[in-house]
């Protein structure tokens, strides 16, 4: 994580492990077209608790270099398990 006022983590559960989950993200809404969207991230595995209860995976998307006061559209996901809805911060 870096400064709050210019950064943020996003969260993506998944049921298992995957190579390559990534959060696309705008300042404009994209609809979920991910190839639209101006800007993306990979999301980092990081092991929790959560798994030894359920199998679901962590990964964390790490967003910097963002503009303060400015609201942000994403969706998560990967090929597998398909991308999330569109969200906003």
């Amino acid at each position: 994580s870096g400064a709050p006022e210019t950064s943020i983590d996003i969260n993506v559960i998944l049921p298992r492990e995957q190579p390559e989950v990534m959060v696309y993200y705008d300042t404009q809404p994209r609809g979920g077209d991910v190839a639209a969207y101006a800007h993306k991230a990979p999301a980092t595995y990081t092991p929790t608790l959560m798994e030894l209860a359920d199998r679901r995976r962590l990964y964390v998307g790490r967003l910097t270099g963002l503009q303060p006061g400015t609201r942000y559209y994403f969706v998560t996901g990967e090929p597998v398990n398909g991308m999330s809805r569109e969200r906003s911060f």
